[in-house]
């Protein structure tokens, strides 16, 4: 049994509810070039749509990115994921007026309801868009994660791409909880104690948060066979044991060519993008190493996402350097395109209200991106750093925070 934990909570509720404000924010361009939409003054509030859901839905309003993720947050009960509730959710859906539905999901839909389970060989990411609860819900047990996303997946869409999509959402956002408690949680006692003495007062406080903090959330070994299995093969038997190793590494390097302990380390808020923080650079190794079995195709374009990261970042993320980032990874509707785009959103930004406005104003399927960022950032910065207007002007937004709450009690009761 997990730890009642506001913080925790916190993440639930922010990663529901941001993957519906990215919906809610792209929709009304999506599928426009990032030319238009620079044209009209860029995406940074809810507009009325002025595309195909014209004159169908208004400012605020989402599509089927959020009501299949709802679909699937309501299907769990204390035992986890539920496959037959979440047909029936799906399919309740379905049959009253689904706003948004793409041709794929669409069919698979129809053939679940005659009980056909097999999916399209479809690539797009109709799937990835939907995983996020899978990675709050398993954030603590790899394999299920594993597990479940794939099942999920294969309802709709089954092809090697569209599941590796849906595997590395799910994935992300569980490090992306992970990482921001064990962030919050180190900013609340460096704040507490006023900063630390040195360098490595700091990382032992760091190791303290992980080892302590989190594990104790987790009640578990952090080091668990099932996690390291997935790991990168270069990783150490843990990868809070590598992060912990790598910084020291850093400051004992500083140490000897400065003769001072150097400023920033991991943990400083000084470092504000996810890109910049060892553990997330990991994860994006991890998390490529996870699908080489699904698709080494797309494993390898996960891989590139770092190097388009550091690209940006030895460049001062200049806005033309990131914007062909988005050129070389793509912004189109196949799960290999939207995918990677959503997490280098979230890598290269450093708030909640930049990552969603950064993949948005890509251009593209800019509600899907949208969606699969917001579940990222709103997992990682939490509820409470999502700018209130935007709760406040969504759509059924007290619905979806109830989503997230009542997905939460049962991860506290699992």
């Amino acid at each position: 049994m997990v730890d009642k934990s506001q913080a925790y909570e916190d993440k639930f509720k922010g990663c529901i509810v941001g993957l519906s404000i990215g919906d809610a924010l792209g929709m009304p361009v999506e599928w426009f070039t990032r030319s238009q939409i620079e044209e009209m003054g860029g995406i940074s509030e809810y507009i009325d749509p002025i595309n195909k859901f014209k004159d169908i839905l208004k400012a605020g309003d989402y599509t089927d990115d959020t009501e299949q993720t709802l679909a699937l947050a309501n299907a769990f009960d204390k035992n986890g994921y539920n496959e037959d509730k979440f047909i029936e959710n799906l399919l309740y859906w379905y049959n009253h007026n689904p706003i948004g539905i793409g041709p794929t999901s669409s069919k698979a839909l129809e053939n679940l309801s005659k009980g056909i389970k097999n999916g399209m060989p479809s690539e797009t990411c109709g799937s990835a868009m939907r995983t996020a609860p899978l990675g709050l819900f398993y954030f603590d047990n790899l394999s299920k994660l594993v597990e479940k996303s794939i099942s999920v997946t294969k309802l709709t869409h089954n092809s090697p791409n569209a599941i590796a999509g849906a595997l590395s959402i799910s994935f992300v956002v569980s490090k992306c909880l992970i990482h921001g408690i064990a962030h919050n949680t180190y900013d609340k006692y460096r704040l507490e104690k006023g900063g630390f003495d040195d360098g490595l007062g700091a990382i032992e406080k760091l190791r303290d948060v992980y080892e302590k903090d989190v594990g104790a959330f987790l009640n578990r070994d952090l080091e668990d066979d099932d996690i390291s299995k997935y790991e990168h093969p270069e990783a150490s038997h843990s990868t809070y044991s590598k992060i912990i190793e790598y910084n020291k590494n850093i400051i004992d390097k500083k140490r000897m060519e400065k003769g001072y302990d150097p400023i920033l380390f991991i943990g400083e808020r000084d470092i504000k993008r996810p890109y910049e923080y060892p553990e997330f650079r990991q994860t994006i190794e991890d998390c490529s190493h996870l699908l080489i079995d699904t698709s080494i195709e797309f494993s390898e374009k996960i891989v590139d996402i770092l190097e388009i990261c550091e690209n940006a970042h030895n460049n001062n993320y200049d806005k033309k350097v990131i914007l062909e980032g988005y050129d070389k990874l793509g912004t189109g509707i196949n799960a290999i395109e939207a995918v990677p785009s959503a997490i280098f959103s979230f890598m290269i930004s450093n708030s909640f209200e930049s990552s969603l406005l950064n993949s948005i104003n890509a251009g593209g399927d800019t509600d899907s991106i949208g969606s699969m960022c917001g579940a990222l950032a709103g997992t990682y910065y939490g509820f409470n750093a999502i700018p209130k207007k935007w709760i406040n002007n969504l759509s059924n937004h007290e619905h979806i925070i109830n989503t997230s709450i009542n997905l939460y009690n049962l991860k506290v009761m699992d």
